[in-house]
């Protein structure tokens, strides 16, 4: 058994058809030293029922219902809110997990620089999904890297494409969530890859080549509505500037974010803008171009815990 204890997490919406296969693959980990909360924000159907009787049988899974809907973001960052464990494992309500994949990925936290985490996925159900396929570059063959050289390498590429996968398949030190703050509302499809940048950023990262979770992607998930709406268009300017703020990088890397930072809005305002309703596009340019978006920005990753603000 690890000695580190998980906090598996899963954020649910309306997922009666999936909710009890995913809690299922985590009943069924080979690891033990977890526990594993619920947080359902307001479903209107029975997944609340169906985990809720789930948890009566098992006393190291909890249900948390969240009094108002917090919307997907707002619920991602109530998980980080209610993990008590010094491991964070989300797995999203329709992915699930396979056996090994707590054990695996809790064994790259035995190096203590290491604070994320990464493992090989499959998915299932979006083989032309633009945003599921993996760009990743990196040698992985030392078993880790150092933070600050994975994100300068990340600016030298240019800033774009998911290197590491979806919140089901990775794991990070609750510490670290606590000192860097959590996921930012101000984008909506990479803000994921946000967060882990600045996770890595904290420490280093280390890879699980084993395939470990399953990704399922269909047409009700919240990545297709992105999808659908472009309302992801200014995330990559949200993730070079982030990188730009970023203090573990050296100056010189910082101000080539900032660069790619105004190639990338230059692209999107030229490209990425249209099928957006007008209010969507204006409302999201705002909190881009108006003075202090930098403060703007770190006050969105802000996390309440027991009633104390933890983030930057």
């Amino acid at each position: 058994m690890n000695s580190l204890s998980i906090a598996v997490v899963i954020p649910s919406f309306n997922h009666e058809r999936s909710i009890e296969r995913c809690l299922q693959s985590v009943l069924d980990q080979r690891e033990t030293n977890w526990t594993c909360i619920v947080v359902d924000d307001c479903s209107s159907d029975r997944t609340v029922e169906i985990a809720t009787r789930i948890a009566k049988v098992d006393d190291r899974v909890s249900v948390v219902v969240n009094e108002r809907n917090l919307g997907l973001v707002g619920n991602h960052n109530r998980c980080l809110e209610v993990a008590h464990g010094d491991l964070v494992k989300f797995v999203h309500a329709d992915d699930w997990l396979l056996p090994d994949c707590l054990d695996k990925l809790a064994g790259c936290f035995v190096d203590p620089a290491v604070t994320f985490a990464l493992g090989g996925r499959r998915v299932e159900g979006g083989e032309d999904w633009e945003f599921g396929r993996l760009n990743d570059p990196l040698d992985w063959s030392r078993g880790s890297i150092d933070g600050a050289a994975l994100l300068n390498e990340y600016v030298s590429r240019g800033g774009y494409g998911n290197w590491f996968g979806e919140p089901s398949a990775v794991m990070f030190r609750s510490q670290t969530v606590e000192t860097v703050g959590g996921f930012s509302g101000l984008l909506t499809q990479a803000l994921d890859t946000e967060l882990w940048l600045r996770l890595i950023g904290a420490g280093a990262a280390a890879r699980v080549a084993d395939e470990l979770s399953v990704r399922v992607h269909s047409l009700g998930t919240a990545t297709e509505r992105n999808r659908k709406g472009r309302t992801y268009w200014l995330d990559g300017v949200w993730v070079l500037l982030a990188l730009s703020w970023n203090e573990v990088l050296p100056v010189p890397v910082r101000l080539r974010a900032k660069v790619y930072a105004a190639r990338a809005l230059r692209r999107a305002l030229i490209e990425d803008w249209r099928g957006l309703r007008v209010e969507d596009r204006r409302a999201q340019l705002r909190d881009l171009m108006l003075p202090g978006r930098k403060t703007r920005f770190r006050r969105s990753l802000v996390l309440t815990r027991n009633g104390v603000h933890a983030g930057r």
